[in-house]
């Protein structure tokens, strides 16, 4: 049986005056017995007035207290707590460290850790809050699944997430790189550092045979000077500096170069401080121009062994989280990124990637990565700031950023093509005959170029086939591409091509349906359906088509007048 607790000896013992029932003061020794004492002569000294005065006196007097003590509540507990907030916030980024990766010898509860989890949760939102603006992170939508984000689908963020991470030399960092600075990174290369691998290691094991990641101990500083590539060191100095820049499928068809120039200036505050990173904004910069400049040379040293190109050209690469290349191969290449990170996809030589044209990486990443079995899945890895990359010649790759990046890249233009590609390449352009194209094909499968997984030999055979009028030969062969890679669009739209030529119309359109179904936000695939309604005479279907393709790319300009000339044939129909 539980016993209340005593009050405190002092307490008990205390002097107590009470008002007794008469008006008189009833005073009590220290055993709690009236030592007799009291004021008075045992006669009545008050009236019931007074004790009713009295009463009301002290009724008022306690009101008035706790006024008091409501006012000064009001007045000092917020800050009180704010004060006590902003403390527990100050030691809070330890803690969560602690507990979230940073091995201290300590045993963790699970319980801590989601309660620190939670708070790390709180401490973002009001992060965002005292932006004035709430924070929202939002995956992309996956392929057929609900909703699962990994580090293939890469989240977006907002403009006041993007404004609550931290900086690395000015340039933003991503919040997924921000919450795993913990963790072991992730690369299936070989992964060697800078200064212990020698010359002839390197041209034995490396050069012209496998990727590379090299590390530095001294970071970026040992192979540049980071200082100038900071925000305010290349902004600064070279603001003015007309940079090219352009799309991922604008740059590599124009050699992996930017066909549009801006001031460098301008480009950081339109296409990277004003948009956020769910924006269909996919500008980036692939400049090279300003590589080529005598004094930045000067401050880009590699090691040795990276510097044996014959005629190498020099890029800068800017932009902001999720902007990247998608699939293509040249000769021996490496890129350091100063600040920042990249996510590496790369096959070997012999493989060509499925779904190689049409697909952003974030894009590939989203729709085709996570539905291949793990034997057809590229090598992958992660370069954090300060390492280098490096490629060999015609192996197909492509990267995408984690957080703003700034990368510098050199590779070899005077290069000796593969064995066997020249006449593959040269019968898939001439379109001569069927038999010189499979002879090529033939040719790279025997020197183990670029021959699994292609599905070029097959299209290319359509496509002549489409020349002589043959749809039906040229529809089985644009089939047989498909079943070679589903994910490459060509094949679906040239059998659609072939269909509509026969008037299977139905079964033509069904093609680019499960075309868009695979590739849901292609603003090229959107076009090709707009033009084959167009062809039909369905004018009002073709112009919702071309509208999707302008919201995915409003850089588009075939798009915008493509949609323009339907409005005012619609028009002039109703008329």
């Amino acid at each position: 049986m539980r016993h209340k607790r005593k009050p405190p000896q002092d307490v008990r013992r205390r002097r107590q005056v009470l008002l007794s029932s008469t008006g008189t003061e009833s005073s009590y020794n220290e055993d709690g017995q009236g030592d007799g004492s009291g004021k008075g002569d045992g006669k009545d000294v008050g009236t019931p007035e007074s004790n009713s005065a009295a009463s009301k006196a002290f009724v008022v007097g306690v009101f008035c207290i706790s006024l008091l003590g409501t006012i000064i509540c009001m007045c000092l507990l917020p800050k009180y707590f704010a004060a006590d907030l902003k403390t527990q916030t100050r030691s809070f980024s330890h803690d969560y460290g602690r507990v979230s990766g940073e091995n201290t010898g300590e045993d963790i509860p699970p319980r801590t850790t989601k309660l620190f989890q939670a708070r790390w949760e709180f401490e973002k939102g009001k992060a965002a809050r005292e932006l004035g603006k709430p924070q929202t992170t939002k995956a992309q939508d996956n392929h057929g699944d609900d909703g699962d984000v990994d580090q293939h689908n890469h989240v977006q963020i907002s403009r006041s997430d993007l404004a609550a991470v931290p900086l690395a030399g000015g340039w933003r960092r991503s919040v997924e790189t921000h919450h795993k600075l913990f963790e072991e990174s992730n690369c299936d290369f070989d992964v060697r550092y800078a200064e212990n691998l020698t010359k002839a290691e390197f041209v034995e094991k490396f050069q012209n045979r496998e990727p590379l990641l090299l590390k530095f101990s001294g970071g970026a500083e040992d192979w540049t000077e980071t200082e100038t590539w900071t925000r305010a060191g290349l902004v600064g100095k070279y603001g003015d500096h007309m940079a090219q820049y352009g799309y991922e499928d604008t740059i590599n068809s124009n050699g992996g170069r930017g066909e549009e120039i801006i001031a460098l200036k301008d480009y950081v505050q339109a296409h990277m401080d004003m948009v956020n990173a769910s924006s269909v904004d996919m500008a980036y910069v692939v400049d090279s121009r300003l590589p080529s400049y005598a004094e930045l040379q000067d401050k880009i040293y590699p090691p040795e062994y990276l510097q044996y190109f014959r005629k190498p050209a020099g890029l800068l690469f800017l932009g902001r989280y999720g902007l990247g290349l998608g699939w293509h191969e040249h000769g021996d290449a490496w890129n350091g990124v100063v600040f920042g990170e990249k996510h590496w996809y790369v096959y070997n030589r012999s493989v060509v990637p499925p779904g190689l044209h049409w697909y952003q990486p974030a894009d590939w990443a989203k729709y085709v990565y996570k539905l291949l079995p793990y034997h057809k899945r590229p090598l992958e890895c992660v370069q954090e700031a300060g390492d280098i990359v490096y490629i060999p010649q015609g192996f197909y790759h492509s990267a995408i950023n984690v957080g703003e990046t700034i990368a510098v890249s050199f590779r070899e233009d005077q290069i000796t093509p593969l064995p066997g590609r020249t006449q593959f390449m040269e019968a898939v352009e001439e379109l001569a005959s069927e038999e010189a194209i499979r002879q090529g094909a033939h040719a790279l499968r025997v020197h183990n170029v670029h021959s699994h997984g292609n599905p070029i030999p097959d299209y290319a055979v359509g496509m002549f086939h489409m020349r002589k009028g043959n749809f039906e030969a040229a529809a089985e062969n644009f089939k047989a591409a498909i079943a070679v890679d589903p994910f490459q669009h060509l094949g679906y739209l040239g059998a659609a091509d072939a269909l509509s030529q026969l008037g299977r119309i139905a079964e033509a359109q069904k093609y680019i349906f499960e075309a868009l179904e695979r590739h849901r936000s292609s603003a090229q695939l959107y076009a090709e359906f707009g033009n084959f309604k167009q062809r039909q005479g369905d004018l009002v279907t073709a112009l919702r088509a071309f509208d999707a393709g302008l919201k995915l790319r409003p850089d588009r300009k075939d798009l915008y007048w493509k949609a323009l000339a339907l409005q005012m044939d619609l028009i002039e129909n109703l008329e």
